[in-house]
């Protein structure tokens, strides 16, 4: 059978314009879908990439070995149906796959985990490669059959390249800052079958009764998942930042599928989209955590003194953990204080560059002295958020309505390098370099920049993501020789000649958190048994008798409350340690907490080493330890 020729020739340019744009649509899905659930963005895009185009390569080098002349509409309705239904489910599946990967985690198998993830994300970019490269060819031969101009092949080719080109502009410009990328995938996948369904109509022109149902069935699939995107994204959500209490319920009824169900009783989850990043605000089950609602009690005064604190609410950026407000001010409070008392002079005007939640300008406007805090964020809607949003607002104390603050939405790095202000601190708080948009914050010309920002008296201090102090207990399993070596040359390349770590960290030889959890330590481990089932064949358990069990429920819960932090000057510090009682209120930070900030010092690995500093032209950060990026 001759295949049907297009009436109108011309027809077959916007045809391909469309589906080329479809099939780029879907492959830029599929990496940002990815990348929000590992480090290193460029990686993955490039990978991406990468791999559809040599996908597409195989496509073609199959179509040209199976000519398919005889009914090339045929074909092409084939391959779009394909597409749409691979295409539209790509995003739903790499979720479904992440979640398979926390089930494997949490039984131990982290390797196989990221296995099990990667393999999924080249098989299915390869298949869609793999029919886009086949969907070319067809198009060409359709349009050979349909007119016999010549430069046709030269025409659809570029109508090819333009289709891709404007898709891959606008997920980015347009669809990426608005929408999630659930209804997206649905979206596109619906277009694509639009196409094919419209070449069904026109060109096959059979009544075959499984195109029909084939045709109905992935459509009604693609509505379905459009019209409740939200409730899938929820789902997602929830699994993503609820995936332990889900694998508990799982072990305690003894059926692994309790672990894909939903829970009903878990608040929706708050997400905000911005052009520059997804902001999610998660509310947890205030009964998942018993252990950390006595010992946050213990070490901090915050909900003695301030009882209405929102309890169980944490603050994500790219899905990327941020702020908790169970106990934040252990993380603000040693950040905003800690290089006020190791430097001599108090800072009055103040630069800070990131802390978009305004938790660390909270701390900074308890001290009398500083006159003026210039404000520098990126993202507007997270300013807005921290004005409005009734927990951020309440943590941060209306910090950045304060007539002392001046909020500036910039990029940090153009702020700093045009900016001819110089400022007695600057405050860097940046979320982890997990890409390399984020690393150049991290830079050598960075640091060298924000020094000729400074006074010469003045300080900066920023965080260092990645890092865990080293002491006597941890020397060889610890993270510290990771990532020192890298803020340490990258720091001392810039030419500041006080480079100081320190440590927030809660004392494990507290008396009354022992005695607090003695005392609640049967409650606690009824309240495990019921939440896990563990141990209930073994009838009842006297929690109260062991000690080791509130050792390690304190140990667990300081040292996850760790963070690192870098104090630099240009000058030399005088190497005394001294405790400045402050005269502010404060929550945690007193002197015996001070001194702890500084564990084994003489210690700290000096490498002086070139091939480890961070730069823009050549960057070292960020840092990947296997062929696999690290996954959430």
């Amino acid at each position: 059978m001759i295949a049907n020729k297009l009436k109108r020739p011309k027809l077959i340019y916007p045809i391909t314009f469309i589906l080329a744009a479809c099939s780029i649509l879907y492959e830029l899905l599929i990496a940002q879908t990815v990348s929000s659930l590992a480090t290193n963005i460029e990686y993955w895009y490039v990978l991406t990439i990468g791999l559809y185009l040599g996908a597409m390569g195989l496509g073609a080098l199959y179509c040209s070995n199976k000519p398919h002349t005889q009914n090339p509409w045929k074909a092409l309705f084939y391959v779009e149906l394909l597409l749409s239904f691979v295409g539209g489910l790509s995003v739903f599946f790499m979720h479904v796959v992440k979640m398979t990967g926390y089930l494997v985690n949490l039984h131990g198998h982290y390797l196989s985990a990221d296995i099990i993830y990667c393999l999924s994300f080249i098989i299915l970019t390869v298949s869609i490669g793999f029919l886009s490269g086949i969907e070319l060819p067809l198009l060409i031969n359709i349009a050979h059959i349909s007119s016999q101009k010549k430069k046709i092949t030269n025409r659809v080719l570029a109508a090819d390249y333009f289709g891709s080109l404007i898709g891959a502009l606008i997920f980015p410009l347009y669809l990426l800052p608005r929408w999630d990328i659930i209804p997206i995938g649905f979206s596109i996948a619906l277009i694509n079958l639009a196409i094919a369904f419209f070449l069904y109509q026109q060109f096959v022109k059979t009544s075959q009764k499984k195109h029909q149902i084939l045709t109905l069935g992935i459509g009604t699939l693609l509505i379905l998942g459009l019209t409740f995107s939200q409730a899938i994204e929820q789902y997602f959500l929830h699994k993503r930042y609820h995936f332990s209490d889900y694998f508990f319920q799982a072990q305690r009824s003894k059926n692994i599928f309790t672990y894909f169900g939903f829970d009903s009783s878990l608040a929706p989850i708050e997400r905000y989209h911005t052009p520059y990043q997804k902001i999610d605000i998660v509310k947890h089950n205030t009964q998942t955590e018993e252990t950390a609602q006595y010992l946050s009690k213990v070490y901090s005064q915050k909900y003695k003194l301030d009882p209405q604190t929102p309890w169980d609410y944490t603050l994500h950026l790219d899905g990327a953990y941020q702020l908790g407000s169970n106990s934040e001010e252990i993380y603000h409070e040693y950040f905003a204080h800690v290089p006020i008392i190791l430097n001599q002079h108090k800072p009055k005007n103040i630069l800070v560059i990131g802390g978009g939640d305004g938790c660390l300008i909270r701390e900074l406007l308890k001290h009398s002295f500083v006159t003026n805090i210039v404000h520098v964020e990126l993202d507007k809607k997270m300013i807005e958020l921290s004005k409005t949003h009734p927990v951020l607002s309440y943590l941060n104390k209306g910090a950045l309505n304060h007539p002392k603050v001046t909020s500036i939405i910039a990029d940090g790095y153009h702020f700093i390098r045009t900016d001819t202000e110089n400022y007695d601190a600057i405050y860097l708080d940046f979320p982890d370099p997990k890409n390399y948009n984020l690393s150049k914050l991290y830079s050598k010309e960075f640091y060298q920049i924000a020094q000729r920002r400074l006074k010469q008296d003045g300080f900066i201090a920023l965080d260092m993501p990645g890092t865990r102090p080293l002491n006597e207990e941890n020397l060889e399993n610890s993270q510290m020789p990771e990532l020192w070596p890298i803020y340490y040359n990258t720091t001392l390349q810039a030419n500041f000649k006080t480079i100081l770590p320190f440590f927030a960290i809660l004392e494990e030889d507290n008396a009354e958190a022992f005695e607090v959890i003695n005392m609640s330590l049967e409650d606690l481990g009824k309240a495990w048994l019921k939440k896990t089932g563990v141990g209930t064949e073994r009838g009842s358990i006297d929690f109260s008798s062991d000690p080791y069990i509130a050792k390690q429920m304190i140990k667990i819960y300081t040292t996850s409350r760790i963070s690192a932090f870098l104090f630099l000057k240009k000058e030399p510090l005088d190497n005394k340690r001294r405790y400045d009682n402050l005269n502010i209120p404060l929550y945690v930070l007193n002197e015996k907490r001070f001194h702890l900030a500084f564990p084994a010092e003489k210690r700290l690995p000096r490498h002086n080493d070139s091939h480890r500093v961070n730069s823009i032209m050549r960057p070292t950060l960020p840092l990947s330890d296997s062929f696999f990026p690290k996954i959430y």
